[in-house]
């Protein structure tokens, strides 16, 4: 059984970091503390602007530790339409794992079937 299924299924929650429930960055800052050991800041993010994420994480002094990468590989984040994010976990078919409030809650999906994500970047952490 993969790790991530885990995750799949728990709801979507705004501001929430887990364990009981996520919104999409508590996800990837509970993975990258709980599965990869490493110590991220929590951000808050409004959920109600649609480039949020990008413009904290582009701004916020942890981003210094992250590089673009355009190969991902397992436990990546993919920052999708500069307003969502999720974390690679099956790189021969480029997957991730998000939280995403449309769908209710944290699903696994292949990324280029999904359409609504067309803008991706891959940042990837020396673990």
């Amino acid at each position: 059984m993969h790790w991530a299924n885990k995750y799949i299924g728990k709801p979507w929650a705004k501001g929430q970091f887990g364990p009981n429930a996520f919104n999409c960055f508590g996800l990837v800052h509970d993975i990258y503390q709980n599965k990869y050991n490493i110590k991220m800041p929590i951000l808050l993010i409004p959920e109600d602007n649609s480039s949020a994420i990008k413009i904290v994480l582009n701004h916020h002094p942890e981003r210094s530790r992250f590089y673009e990468v355009k190969q991902p590989k397992e436990g990546d984040i993919v920052i999708m339409n500069d307003s969502h994010c999720g974390i690679v976990i099956n790189p021969s078919r480029i997957g991730v794992l998000h939280s995403y409030r449309p769908y209710g809650g944290v699903v696994f999906q292949e990324i280029f079937k999904c359409a609504l994500f067309w803008d991706m970047t891959f940042l990837r952490r020396d673990r």
